[in-house]
């Protein structure tokens, strides 16, 4: 028997397998031997086995040992975790003298809030450097080909860059750091904005 679930990364939690005699259709119950095994599918660990004793994976099918609860329902309860974001596992559950009916489950490991005890998303500093970089890029985030990052630059000038010319028909604005002109305004008599350039980057 076999199913497919998603598996929170990072969980340490129980894993449970029900054991049933494939002659009888009796559960195996405390006088057998039943071991754990997990094979990662894919990631860096792909086809190596999992060892709970020290928290390795190994080349080779490595068997860790389950405990008994009740009624064929065994348990093994994890020293570290072995599951990663993004990976693919498959765990199953054998009786030594191979008198089960054949057990596992396909999981597909992901990152929820609930891995984190406080079931808060950690991020990477790269992560939220990111994160930030694409909404501040995004292309016409504001208005057409116009970037947040763009209009940011335009406002903080407006608010807070030197102007010279301001008594004459073009008035310069500079950026925030004194480097360059952000903005160039042509006007007339009023101070109505006839025409203007701008240096966004």
């Amino acid at each position: 028997m076999s199913d497919f679930r998603t598996q929170e990364a990072g969980s340490t939690q129980p894993r449970a397998f029900t054991m049933i005699d494939k002659t009888s259709g009796s559960p195996l119950t405390g006088g057998y031997t039943v071991n754990y095994y997990l094979k990662a599918i894919t990631g860096t660990n792909s086809g190596k086995w999992w060892r709970d004793s020290d928290q390795t994976w190994q080349a080779s099918e490595t068997s860790n040992a389950m405990t008994h609860q009740a009624d064929g329902h065994w348990t093994r309860t994890l020293a570290a975790s072995p599951f990663v974001s993004g990976d693919v596992c498959l765990e199953y559950a054998k009786e030594s003298g191979d008198t089960h009916v054949p057990v596992s489950r396909l999981l597909s490991v992901e990152y929820t809030p609930s891995a984190n005890s406080s079931r808060a998303v950690s991020l990477a500093s790269s992560e939220y450097a990111s994160i930030a970089g694409g909404l501040l890029d995004l292309a016409s985030g504001v208005e057409t080909s116009l970037t947040l990052r763009q209009a940011l630059r335009l406002i903080v000038a407006a608010s807070a860059g030197k102007v010279s010319g301001a008594s004459t028909t073009t008035v310069t604005i500079r950026n925030y750091g004194d480097s360059k002109d952000r903005i160039v305004a042509t006007v007339d008599a009023y101070g109505n904005r006839t025409a203007i350039s701008t240096d966004l980057t």
